[in-house]
């Protein structure tokens, strides 16, 4: 949490936020449920501001999930932490167990939910970096990286079904070819170098 006196300008113009009252005597035993269910919900970053705890998302979709769990929380955040309340079983705000993915094929939507969340619990840089060294390693085995990465996405992810693992890399390689082209295209040059 920043503990400065003056904001940053990024701070004062990020564009989705949840604004949430400091209660007299701060959160107290509560502030570990609210800083878990943020960054689960994929706040990368809170601030103090005028009173209030501000968390900071990336789009609609994490703002309005963060906003629905404080509603389905029921927990009174106005109110000093002594006062009694019931606190929500542990580990409040922890993610919640993905359902598995059906057999049949990801509509877009579905694929895009996916992909955020693999990227917001750090399954997408484990998948990747696996994709990578298996196509390092394409020379003494055959198949480039996808057997390396199915097999990373199987062991982070037993219940997805293994007929959906590979059209979940190869999004995940699409959404980084999207976002970190010079990056991944340079990676994967190397191998062709090396071989």
């Amino acid at each position: 949490m920043t503990t400065r006196g003056s904001l940053s300008r990024l701070e004062k113009d990020w564009p989705q936020r949840v604004d949430v009252a400091i209660p007299p005597g701060g959160f107290g035993w509560r502030f570990k449920h609210l800083l878990w269910s943020a960054r689960n919900c994929g706040s990368p970053r809170h601030w103090e501001e005028r009173g209030h705890l501000v968390f900071a998302f990336y789009d609609g979709i994490d703002t309005a999930a963060f906003r629905d769990w404080l509603a389905a929380s029921s927990i009174d955040w106005r109110c000093p932490p002594e006062w009694p309340q019931v606190e929500p079983a542990p580990p409040l705000g922890a993610p919640a167990p993905e359902p598995a993915a059906p057999v049949s094929r990801l509509d877009p939507a579905e694929l895009s939910d996916w992909v955020r969340g693999a990227l917001r619990r750090g399954h997408a840089r484990r998948v990747i970096r696996a994709y990578l060294k298996g196509n390092r390693l394409a020379s003494k085995y055959a198949g480039g990286g996808m057997p390396e990465a199915v097999r990373e996405l199987a062991d982070l992810r037993p219940d997805i079904d293994p007929q959906q693992r590979q059209p979940l890399v190869q999004a995940l390689c699409e959404w980084t070819l999207d976002h970190h082209r010079a990056w991944f295209t340079r990676e994967l040059r190397k191998h062709e170098r090396n071989q």
